[in-house]
């Protein structure tokens, strides 16, 4: 077998033309970025809402579309190479396709202070390499019930309740490292937290139409904190013979055709670290709730180690809730641990756009 030395394992630069209009790949982690850029370029950017088949090409649900002029034309071809992003180039205008515009919400994310939380830090470094604008929020922007004048939506990165309110601390600790856990004394000005008053601040943003986006074990944010109809198993699981997950990768399957899975494989890989493992409370309130991904009913396991399959058997990992006018977005799963389960980023991104119809 005759060998090839290759000395350039560089992508291609995309190739830009003259078009009718343009269609953006979903399914490329990338494409977002250059949607980004496109946004902040004044670009009016808009997104396919059905599966479509035109010049031949079989376009999943979630494609971004743009229509062609000379100015679109030259920040396309700037853009595509800052990112290496192909875009599929059209011969006529989709006009009958069920489209709607294009553009960021107003991102919030929220910085305790009390030791910090690395996972803040690692969803900011998401969000810098793929050209979201972010905000910091920190309590008191949430204590004053004013964040809807801040933020559309408020991410809050893998923690649990105590460290996001700011109190029961050392019982959470105790529980962690099942031992007596004391705090040192930390003086007034170097401790943070919402507190109650800042839950019901949160519960007031969502009935006014604000956003909650949560990741891992911050679902406690919504099962514990504001008491949806949701529970986490996992608080029932004493021993570890019966539930053990200590950071696996699942198989979930997707619900591709709702805009959070926009992009994705109808099957996926998602990240679980010990806990939660959600199920919906039976209400008269269940329309309220829409599973986007779920565990199937067996061979869960993809890669690691897991005892106790049958208690996340068909149970939600991503659920959207509608509370008040606004929506909750919990990933019982870590979408975008460290920055490397970057087959679950478009499930995170997804939730950071908003849209109009056109």
């Amino acid at each position: 077998m005759k060998s090839i030395s290759v000395n350039d394992l560089s992508r291609p630069a995309p190739i830009i033309e003259k078009a009718k209009s343009y269609v953006i790949d979903p399914r490329i982690n990338e494409s977002y970025k250059l949607v980004n850029l496109l946004l902040s370029n004044g670009v009016d950017v808009y997104r396919i809402f059905e599966e479509v088949n035109i010049d031949g090409l079989n376009i999943p649900a979630g494609g971004f579309y743009i229509e062609y002029s000379d100015q679109i034309y030259e920040i396309l071809k700037k853009v595509s190479s800052e990112t290496l992003v192909q875009p599929v180039h059209l011969s006529k205008p989709l006009d009958s396709a069920n489209m709607k515009k294009v553009s960021l919400k107003r991102i919030g994310i929220y910085q305790r202070f009390y030791g910090g939380n690395m996972e803040e830090g690692w969803t900011k470094l998401v969000l810098e390499e793929f050209s979201f604008p972010y905000t910091q929020v920190r309590d008191q922007s949430i204590k004053t019930g004013e964040l809807d004048k801040l933020v559309d939506l408020i991410i809050f990165p893998d923690d649990p309740l105590p460290y996001i309110t700011g109190e029961n601390i050392e019982e959470e600790l105790s529980k962690r490292f099942k031992r007596p856990f004391k705090l040192p004394p930390i003086p007034p000005e170097y401790r943070s937290g919402i507190g109650s008053d800042g839950l019901e601040k949160l519960r007031e943003y969502l009935n006014k139409g604000g956003e909650i986006l949560t990741m891992g074990q911050a679902a406690e944010l919504f099962t514990i904190g504001l008491k949806l109809p949701l529970k986490d198993l996992t608080e029932d699981v004493t021993d570890p013979n019966q539930f053990l997950c200590p950071g696996s990768l699942l198989n979930v399957e997707i619900d591709t055709n709702h805009p959070l899975g926009f992009g994705m494989p109808r099957r996926a890989y998602v990240l679980l670290t010990d806990k939660p493992v959600l199920e919906i409370i039976p209400s008269h309130f269940n329309e309220n709730f829409r599973v986007v991904a779920w565990y199937p009913e067996q061979n869960i396991l993809r890669s690691g180690w897991l005892i106790g399959e049958k208690l996340l058997s068909r149970k939600p990992a991503l659920v959207e809730a509608s509370v008040g006018r606004g929506k909750g977005y919990i990933y019982a799963f870590r979408p975008i641990f460290r920055g490397q389960t970057r087959g679950t980023f478009k499930l995170f991104f997804n939730a950071l756009y908003r849209y109009v119809e056109v």
